[in-house]
């Protein structure tokens, strides 16, 4: 049986739809992007099943998703994005965050 012991995170946002797929040392497996056009379900069912999610332990979503997609945690968008650099990023001085409004 293998180990469940990978992260999903998702973010909706008003015109795209964004999903990483980590490890536990927080290593990326996998990441997909594509414009959602109005349809979210339908296409994040589409971008799922380009996943193997059999090693899940934990999904996580930002605050701008849809509450129909269940999580084990929600983040704030803007903290994400931050984490995120401050980790893969290190030496980076400053971030520009655009939406897609």
């Amino acid at each position: 049986m293998k180990t469940k012991n990978e992260y999903l995170a998702i973010d909706v946002g008003s015109v795209a739809i964004s999903l990483v797929l980590l490890n536990q040392d927080k290593e990326i497996i996998q990441t997909a992007y594509d414009f959602h056009e109005g349809r979210i379900a339908g296409k994040l069912i589409d971008m799922l099943s380009m996943f193997d999610l059999k090693r899940l332990c934990g999904v996580a979503t930002t605050t701008s998703t849809p509450s129909f997609i269940k999580s084990s945690a929600v983040f704030d968008n803007r903290v994400s994005v931050i984490s995120a650099i401050k980790t893969l990023h290190d030496k980076v001085g400053s971030i520009l965050i655009v939406g897609g409004e």
